[in-house]
């Protein structure tokens, strides 16, 4: 396969048409790269191209659009163009900031690692991205980031540790432009990764010894997070965040696990592609991990990104669900450090709760809060007391958050009560062992409703 790609790379098709449309001006593309845009193989191409009808000096003469998937061709004399549309195989990248993402479709046998320059040189468009683009992955059973930072003269892999790419695990791509492009797409291509494969003796996935895990998601369909997670795994996650969503588990008396779930910007979807951070229950480990398909219709609740407030997007964030304490939202809430905007939300009529994610990376100080409720209101103080729930005992303390806490996620409530009301839904009485079982020393914690 890797001789036949080869080959075909250079083979530029390329057509001059004056009137073809803007969306596909200079944007030609090789025969490789559409049998990578269109999964399909050489001589399925090759057979579709044959059936058209072309003269026979343009037999080679085509241009493609990336964007919308479709591929331009000469159909007869006279400018006669025409176009045949095709099913999506591409990530699109997000313009100027990380991208969490997998590569379920690589060239290799089963789950092999490949080299990253091998998976990204020539797959990324447009590809004029600098010296400072970089590519990271949480190395599985540590709490180690590896790098592949990128180096115009050598390419990828010229500084850091990271050296290969794996399906199963998951990845944060920083492309940096000095111009940033309209999109940015990564073709996938080849073999599609498949979990329950017999002959395959490294697809298993086993999620031990780490507090987290950054695990790719590989099916290609779409589908909520919740719903993508197999029923007998569910009791051992303790926390789900994607790059604008984050769901934290609550233990339910039957041994179910009640999900709760905000968004920030994008919904609680994930997508062929994507990756997610799996932490799991303290002291518990998860083997042979794998995604599940339900049939449930995934229902997206993406939200506008928020306009007062200006805040900077790294490469992680800590989640902060906030609890709005009136029926009159504002417009935007923003959370701050020393004047410094890390994280805001969009706020709708409806919302009870919202996620906040908090990109405080070294930055020092109490994080405080502010409220926008535009034109309507004057400007509203700043919240600098609020009430934090203890995610052990699920008890409410009046204190302020500081970043060094790392702790997996916060929920903040600017109302004045005991109970967090992302807590109510749960009302049965519990008892919880963390680590499960307990060993030499571990935590119990029991909650029991006021009418209990």
């Amino acid at each position: 396969m890797k001789t036949k790609t080869k080959y075909l790379k250079t083979l530029l098709l390329s057509l001059s048409l004056k009137t073809r449309p803007n969306s596909i001006k200079g944007k030609f593309i090789s025969l490789c790269a559409l049998l990578i845009l269109y999964s399909t193989s050489y001589t399925q191409v090759t057979q579709e191209l044959n059936s058209i009808s072309i003269p026979s000096d343009q037999k080679n003469q085509f241009v493609a659009d990336p964007i919308n998937l479709r591929l331009f061709y000469p159909n007869g004399m006279f400018s006669n163009i025409s176009y045949r549309q095709y099913d999506d195989e591409r990530i699109l990248i997000n313009d100027g900031e990380w991208t969490w993402l997998s590569f379920p479709r690589m060239i290799r046998d089963f789950n092999d690692a490949v080299w990253i320059p091998d998976v990204l040189n020539d797959n990324i468009e447009p590809d004029n991205y600098k010296d400072d683009s970089k590519l990271q992955n949480l190395r599985l059973g540590s709490d180690v980031i590896d790098e592949s930072i990128y180096s115009i003269l050598d390419g990828w892999n010229s500084s850091g540790l990271l050296q290969n790419i794996q399906s199963t695990l998951g990845y944060k791509l920083y492309l940096s432009y000095n111009n940033p492009p309209d999109k940015n797409i990564l073709f996938m291509e080849c073999n599609l990764y498949d979990h329950f494969d017999p002959d395959c003796n490294n697809c298993p996935l086993h999620l031990t010894g780490a507090d987290k895990y950054w695990v790719g998601y590989y099916y290609p369909i779409s589908q909520n997070i919740i719903d993508a997670i197999p029923d007998e795994i569910e009791p051992f996650i303790s926390v789900i965040k994607g790059q604008y969503f984050t769901c934290y588990g609550a233990p339910q008396s039957d041994g179910s696990v009640q999900w709760n779930c905000a968004i920030n910007k994008r919904g609680t979807i994930i997508n062929y592609g994507d990756m997610v951070e799996i932490i799991p229950v303290t002291g518990d480990s998860i083997l042979n991990f794998y995604w599940t398909i339900n049939n449930n219709t995934p229902n997206d609740q993406e939200r506008a990104e928020t306009e007062y407030y200006d805040y900077t997007e790294t490469s992680d964030y800590t989640p902060i669900f906030i609890e709005l304490d009136t029926t009159d939202n504002p417009i935007e809430i923003g959370a701050f450090v020393n004047d410094s905007c890390i994280g805001a939300s969009t706020v709708l009529p409806e919302d009870s709760v919202v996620l906040i994610p908090a990109y405080s990376d070294s930055i020092s100080g109490e994080i405080y809060f502010e409220e926008y409720y535009g034109t309507q209101k004057s400007n509203q103080p700043a919240i600098t007391e609020y009430y934090v729930t203890n995610t052990e005992t699920r008890i409410r303390d009046q204190r302020l958050i500081h970043p060094r806490e790392q702790q997996d996620y916060y929920i903040v409530s600017f109302k004045n009560n005991q109970t967090s009301e992302m807590e109510k839904a749960s009302e049965d009485a519990w008892i919880k062992c963390r680590p499960n079982p307990l060993r030499s020393n571990g935590t119990i914690s029991c909650y029991v409703p006021n009418d209990g």
